[in-house]
């Protein structure tokens, strides 16, 4: 594209099931998109997406991708061991209806974040930043992770089993509810944080820390604990 301000992709795309069939733009492999802008609105069916990735690997540069005002809302989507980069980029999830996730991976899925910021706000129930489920993997570095005004859970990284995880280093990390809900995991599947801020409600789960930090200045133990 010639800009995120420039080249928008624009529609109201949107099915009964977080697939390709409710995504605006869908991933292929080995491909690469930049400088441009997704903006997925106002879909009548339960889920709509913004970039949607399965069995691929893909990297998005210095773009923009919003999805708004649906039932189920996703900026990007990654499933069936899809690898996803997202470098400089933005992305925004806004008054949905029902959950509202920033970036969610499925089965065996990897997420690369670096110099990127996910923003979701506005919802009407649960909204989390990225999302990590069945045997997937989110690396996070030098990105911000906002998740706010929502009435219900409001949570910035969530690993929902003890087979997915999660590193993270030199971000900022915000969620309501919970900055990050770590898996149980040990060894190669333990999520470690580093050098980064968190802000909101208390760090879940079993992460390892080292010199993280809450947003006042209250520095975590290496389980991510506050002082007591």
């Amino acid at each position: 594209g010639s800009g995120k301000d420039l080249t928008l992709l624009t529609g109201t795309v949107s099915g009964g099931s977080p697939t390709a069939v409710s995504a605006l733009v869908v991933g292929a492999d080995s491909t690469e998109l930049s400088d441009l802008t997704i903006a997925n609105s106002d879909g009548v069916s339960q889920n709509s997406i913004g970039l949607y990735n399965s069995d691929v690997s893909m990297t998005v540069y210095r773009s923009r991708i919003e999805v708004s005002n649906a039932e189920q809302s996703y900026g990007v989507f990654n499933d069936n061991a899809a690898i996803t980069r997202l470098i400089d980029c933005d992305v925004s999830v806004t008054g949905g209806t029902n959950f509202q996730t920033g970036v969610s991976s499925f089965d065996s899925s990897s997420l690369i974040l670096h110099n990127t910021t996910i923003s979701i706000s506005g919802g009407s129930s649960v909204q989390v930043g990225v999302s990590s489920s069945s045997l997937s993997h989110a690396i996070i570095r030098d990105s911000t992770i906002l998740v706010t005004d929502g009435p219900a859970a409001d949570i910035g990284v969530n690993n929902l089993a003890s087979t997915t995880y999660a590193r993270i280093r030199d971000s900022y990390i915000q969620g309501a509810s919970s900055p990050i809900n770590a898996s149980t995991g040990s060894g190669a599947i333990e999520t470690y944080v580093s050098d980064t801020i968190v802000n909101g409600g208390l760090v879940l789960g079993t992460p390892k820390c080292n010199f993280v930090f809450e947003d006042d200045g209250t520095p975590l133990d290496s389980d991510c604990d506050p002082p007591p």
